[in-house]
This record gives structure tokens, sequence and C-alpha cells, in this order.
């Protein structure tokens, strides 16, 4: 894969497979980290692996001890709630290790009060350690099969995990190479919501009454190109009035 994007200057660099479990970890990993385009692993309960059973293996820490001191980023995914607390034992071990939560918004929120608390204060301690949380691949579908783009959908986790984490600590990821359309139906939500954080926080620090967001859905913004209803190939579409930033 490395072979591969060197020739794409759009690929600025890439998350690997390395598996820390493995006896040639650091063999691999002094290997790789070398290479400019090589910025991380993704680990988890993806691919088979198994954090929460991994952290109990010393030959596993030792090897993320390791990574931690490449400084280079650790990407924990799929989010599920053992998986958080698996995250924090690991970085009791590899206090210097730079990590993301991935597909932190695909974790829906638990509905029993105490549970929720919980998961509030794990993710509070991950921050405090440095962590980032990464939102993707936001759209699901609607009850009856649709893709939900109605904002209201998403507005509670996106606060959830806004709260929580702030500006400095979210970051946005397209999923690729999830479908176009399902991208920029992800961009039509985001991109009005944090346009109204971010003007809400330049209005609270300045004291000045901020311009107002362009009206239309990010999706139409993000392609120039585009007029009116922007369609994908599969009869997909996100037109202009299908999300404003007042629906935040």
């Amino acid at each position: 894969m490395l072979d591969l994007i060197r020739d794409h200057p759009i690929m600025v660099g890439f998350i690997g497979n390395l598996d820390p479990m493995k006896p040639e970890f650091q063999e691999y990993l002094e290997r790789y980290h070398r290479n400019p385009l090589f910025l991380g692993i993704r680990y988890g309960n993806i691919w088979h692996h198994d954090l929460v059973a991994a952290i109990q293996n010393p030959a596993f820490i030792e090897n993320m001890q390791a990574f931690a001191r490449t400084g280079l980023t650790y990407e924990a995914a799929n989010p599920r709630f053992d998986l958080m607390k698996a995250v924090l034992r690991l970085t009791d071990k590899a206090r210097d290790l730079r990590f993301v939560l991935g597909h932190l918004q695909a974790l829906p929120l638990p509905t029993e009060p105490q549970a929720l608390a919980d998961y509030r204060r794990n993710l509070i301690e991950l921050r405090d350690r440095g962590a980032y949380a990464k939102i993707s691949n936001l759209v699901r579908p609607a009850p009856d099969g649709s893709v939900n783009l109605n904002p209201a959908a998403y507005k509670p986790m996106l606060d959830f995990i806004w709260d929580i984490f702030g500006e400095d600590r979210i970051v946005y990821a397209s999923g690729w190479p999830t479908p176009i359309e399902r991208i920029r139906a992800s961009l039509a939500i985001t991109q009005p919501y944090f346009l109204v954080k971010g003007a809400r926080r330049r209005r609270s620090s300045s004291g000045a009454t901020p311009y107002p967001p362009t009206s239309g859905s990010s999706a139409t913004r993000a392609n120039p190109a585009s007029k009116g209803s922007d369609t994908a190939g599969n009869g997909f579409q996100v037109s202009p009035e299908a999300v404003q930033p007042s629906s935040f």
C-alpha cells in the first residue's frame, strides 16, 4: 500500500495493519515507521483482533510501548464500551501513546443513567490522556430504510462528543471508500453543525456578530461545480435544502 500511494499526492498518509500480538511486530515497526507516509496502526475489535484480551498479554504491552515511542498514531476501533475501558488500561501501561477513538459516533449512547455517566467519565479520562475523537461515516438508515438526513437524529450524539472533546480534539473522516453519496450526506449534516459551533465561539470570544453561515447543504458547497441537487450515480440525492445550519 505504501508503494501504491507514494506516487499519488492526494494521499498524504496511511494507517496500517501491523499486529502487536505478532512476535515480528517490532521488526516491521522499525522498517515502516521511517516512511513519512506510514502514520500509525488500527487495532481493537476489527480484522479479528481483540484488544480486550490483548491487554492481558505482556508481549502486546511491550510492543505497544515500543509503538508509543515512535510518536505514531494508534486508532482504536470499532467502538464498544469494553473497548473504551481496554484503551484506558492500555494507556495505563503506555502513557505516551498518541491515540484516536475511531468512529466514536457509531456507538449509541446508553439509555440507563448510570451507564451513561460511566461512559462519559471514561471518555473524559481518555481525553485527559490525549485522546482524539474521530467522527466518520455519520449517516445511518432511518426506520424505513432510507438514509436519515434529519439533523435532529444526530445532534444528541454530536453534542455529547463536542461537550467532552471540544474543537481541538475532534477530527472528521470521510469513511472512504464509503460511496461518495454517503460522504456528501455526512458533510451535509456535520459541516452546518460545526459552522454554528464556530460562529458561537467567535461571538462569545469577540462580542462581534459573525456573518451567518451560507445557506444550503455542505454537499453542494463542497462541489462548486454542482448546481441544484447533488445526485450520485445510484440516484441518492442531497438537495441544498436538505440540511440548513438553522436546523441546529
